[in-house]
């Protein structure tokens, strides 16, 4: 079965995520706008996020190429399907937690993006008021994207019940990728879920600006597949598997 690759649409955006940093830098000459009247605030944004496109472009790269390899079912470690009523459970768990942090990621940046409006504004009303408008329009799509995130989870787990594909990169479960191979992740740990033995849980690291972020996802095992959890506890108690990095965990 040929599946679509996510990770491969999320590349294309990235990249227009630069040339739309190109178009800002453009503005000011094409649209005749004074650069001490908002072309100075656009030709700064535009600067800005060439390069951030470009990077996470490459990031998602690697993502995607981690997907094909998972999706061609090369080197599995497991490849599991669920009962509806194992999959109602996870899905209904899965959504709370999906509307929970989207509406937290979503105001901190709506919060964020005021703050710096008003500090332009009152630096410079003329420049300020150019940037508090892009940023305005940032807010915005991120409202889209809050809600695109939890909803097309949601209508996807709705289909029916759902899959794991597992190997040593990463999984994929409930129509998302998780790895803990590209950009600086690792995986700290593999075990089951405290005082649930029915759930594998997996925790990695990856880099961030103040310090490690972790992150764990809740694997349920399917009736009838606890001898083949154990052996993926066991292939990844191996030398090598596990990266836990030093310190305490924040």
């Amino acid at each position: 079965m040929t599946r679509s690759n996510p990770q491969r649409r999320f590349l294309w955006i990235s990249l227009g995520v630069s040339l739309l940093g190109v178009a800002m830098i453009l503005a000011p000459e094409l649209l005749d706008i004074d650069i001490f009247s908002g072309g100075g605030a656009l030709i700064f944004l535009g600067i800005f996020l060439i390069p951030v496109g470009l990077f996470v472009a490459l990031l998602f790269r690697r993502r995607a190429q981690v997907l094909d390899r998972l999706f061609a079912e090369k080197d599995l470690l497991a490849h599991w399907t669920y009962a509806p009523g194992e999959w109602e459970t996870y899905a209904h768990k899965d959504h709370r937690f999906r509307s929970s942090n989207a509406k937290k990621i979503f105001f901190l940046i709506a919060f964020f993006s005021v703050l710096f409006s008003l500090v332009f504004l009152l630096v410079d009303f003329e420049s300020g008021r150019f940037v508090a408008l892009v940023l305005a329009v940032v807010v915005l799509l991120m409202a889209g994207v809050a809600k695109l995130s939890v909803w097309l989870p949601q209508r996807r787990n709705a289909e029916g019940p759902g899959e794991l594909l597992l190997s040593a990169e990463g999984l994929w479960l409930a129509g998302e990728l998780h790895t803990w191979t590209v950009g600086g992740a690792r995986l700290e740990e593999v075990a089951y879920a405290p005082g649930d033995t029915t759930i594998l849980s997996f925790t990695y690291s990856a880099p961030n600006k103040g310090g490690p972020q972790y992150y764990t996802v809740l694997v349920p095992i399917p009736r009838g597949e606890e001898g083949q959890a154990k052996a993926i506890l066991a292939f990844f108690q191996q030398p090598g598997q596990l990266r836990p990095r030093k310190g305490k965990r924040g």
